[in-house]
């Protein structure tokens, strides 16, 4: 063990930074589309993401909501809805 000491203590710190980051979304980015709510057209060029109605992603709907979103990705990439 002492022979590794200096390693093992930065594995263990970048360990503990890793543990520390990564709750708060800094390594990942996920792109959230709202559905318009008057009557408008929205196009997004994002093949993934959370598409969440006029309310957001942790609102109620409200009612008379009324709008479209475009999924439309650059060149022929694949748009797959779940």
């Amino acid at each position: 063990m002492y022979l590794w000491g200096k390693q093992t203590e930065y594995l263990m710190r970048l360990r503990f930074l890793w543990a520390m980051l990564l709750p708060l979304g800094l390594f990942s980015q996920t792109t959230i589309v709202s559905m318009p709510i008057d009557g408008s057209t929205d196009t997004t060029t994002e093949c993934s993401g959370i598409l969440v109605d006029g309310g957001g992603i942790n609102g109620n709907y409200t009612a008379y909501n009324n709008g479209y979103v475009i999924i439309d990705p650059p060149g022929n990439d694949t748009v797959t809805l779940s």
